[in-house]
């Protein structure tokens, strides 16, 4: 298996990539809570890049690059 580590930089990562990780985020939610509506994307986003003074956030997801999936 090859894989390939994408640290989340909001200048940095490309547009598709961001929207399979919110799908990713938003599976997830469906799976751990079924009943309650999903996080708009809109916030999902807007969450994946906040910057908060006096924190460092780390963030970084894996690629199957072979399998091209998250």
């Amino acid at each position: 298996m090859t894989y390939e580590i994408f640290h989340i930089v909001s200048d940095e990562i490309e547009e598709n990539l961001v929207e399979s990780i919110i799908d990713y985020l938003q599976t997830i939610d469906k799976m751990d809570y079924p009943k309650d509506p999903l996080t708009p994307r809109e916030v999902i986003r807007k969450n994946l890049f906040k910057k908060r003074k006096g924190k460092v956030k780390y963030q970084s997801i894996v690629i199957d690059k072979i399998e091209t999936k998250l």
